[in-house]
């Protein structure tokens, strides 16, 4: 970060603008050697931010010892800034690994080592987001309820046609495998999924061997928390954290989809996938000579709008195909008439 430094009457004025929110450290010196209490910490926001569009998913209030936990943090609806989390206890606190997935999403991954009543802390540049603190419950794994058997071996889904990659308005299921519990009978079988903002119901049908189906239809992007609970115990894997790529999210503007003359043409133009959730761009351009390559770069301010360009060299009627996890985008294909 670039600092100006004005001299004024035997003192120094500095002038210096963050680029972008976060924890900046200052160090002064005099004649290359550090001043008395420096380097000064400093941390810069953005005040604009409107924190209800940053949605925590996957979080659970109970917990067990030695157990990894992970749970989603997505900004893609933000522009700026960072998240941070923390959890305290009695005895220790916990620390928790946070690491970026796309765009502005975040995975944040913590296991517990001793028992007790926790307080979860959830940031963004500083800021408790909205619902934090939370509570949670960290106690000793005890003897699992099914007969004694391990739920572990409730397997996880196979052989189904769900991924951890989904796309907004399809219908996915999965089947759930319990012939490997040593004959136990399972008693009650919960399955809920939560969104960033809504819950997607989850039908379950007993295929009457052991086997259950289960079946969703996320209704919009983001991440999506899956909890599969066996006689009150989440099976192995759960909750499963699945993404949800909403196509109809994605924007796209600028000059170079208008028609106009050639001489004049600007060949640029922005997608903004923020609100898309997972998926990658992907754009055909076709022209009266045929395909042509376009140049596709993030953007400096955020790296889930792209800019786009091409250079046409002739006139005529050019097709801009854009498409989201292999879908059109609204508006794709874009005709472009150049004179």
């Amino acid at each position: 970060m670039d600092v100006a430094i004005e001299r004024i009457n035997g003192s120094s004025k500095l002038s210096y603008n963050p680029p972008v929110e976060g924890s900046y450290k200052f160090h002064f010196l005099w004649s290359g050697n550090p001043l008395p209490n420096s380097p000064y910490s400093i941390i810069a926001e953005n005040r604009q931010i409107d924190f209800r569009n940053i949605h925590v998913t996957g979080l659970v209030a109970e917990m067990f010892v030695n157990n990894t936990y992970e749970f989603v943090i997505d900004g893609s609806a933000v522009q700026y800034g960072v998240p941070s989390a923390y959890m305290q206890g009695f005895t220790e606190n916990v620390p928790i690994q946070i690491v970026p997935q796309h765009g502005n999403v975040y995975r944040a991954r913590l296991t517990v080592k001793e028992s007790g009543a926790y307080v979860l802390h959830i940031k963004w540049s500083g800021h408790e987001l909205p619902g934090s603190p939370y509570k949670v419950n960290v106690t000793q794994k005890t003897t699992p309820v099914v007969q004694h058997q391990q739920m572990e071996n409730v397997q996880k889904p196979v052989g189904t046609k769900l991924t951890n990659m989904l796309r907004i308005g399809k219908a996915y299921s999965l089947t759930l495998d319990a012939n490997n519990i040593g004959g136990a009978t399972i008693d009650e079988m919960i399955a809920t999924c939560n969104g960033p903002t809504t819950s997607v119901p989850v039908q379950i049908r007993n295929n009457l061997n052991n086997t259950f189906d289960l079946m969703l239809t996320p209704s919009e992007g983001g991440s999506h928390s899956l909890n599969i609970l066996v006689n009150g115990r989440h099976i192995e894997g759960s909750p499963f954290m699945l993404e949800v790529s909403d196509v109809s999210q994605v924007r796209c503007y600028g000059q170079g989809l208008a028609s106009g003359p050639l001489s004049t043409y600007e060949s640029s133009f922005q997608c903004d996938t923020r609100a898309a959730g997972p998926g990658k761009l992907k754009i055909q351009a076709r022209g009266p000579k045929g395909a042509f390559n376009v140049e596709i770069l993030p953007s400096s301010k955020n790296r889930r709008i792209l800019n786009v360009k091409f250079h046409p060299s002739t006139s005529g009627v050019y097709t801009v195909n854009v498409f989201w996890d292999d879908q059109h985008v609204p508006g794709s294909p874009f005709k472009i008439k150049l004179t």
